[in-house]
């Protein structure tokens, strides 16, 4: 299972993403939130891990930004 946002287009979460994010994620337990995330989508698309790991703490949300995820 893998989280995604449609974004750029107007019907998406953002300016909200952050709070859709944790609100998809609440009920679910912190490490699979984890997987969900960003976890599975590098693993199933051989994604580099340290650029994306470089990127996200750029970018966000943190882990301490999603509640299930902190």
């Amino acid at each position: 299972m893998m989280w995604g946002s449609d974004y750029p287009h107007s019907e998406s979460t953002w300016p909200n993403s952050r709070a859709s994010i944790a609100q998809a994620v609440a009920a679910v337990p912190a490490g699979a939130a984890r997987r969900i995330l960003g976890l599975n989508p590098i693993d199933f698309c051989r994604f580099d891990a340290d650029v994306l790991t470089s990127a996200a703490a750029r970018i966000g949300p943190s882990p301490a930004e999603v509640p299930a995820a902190a």
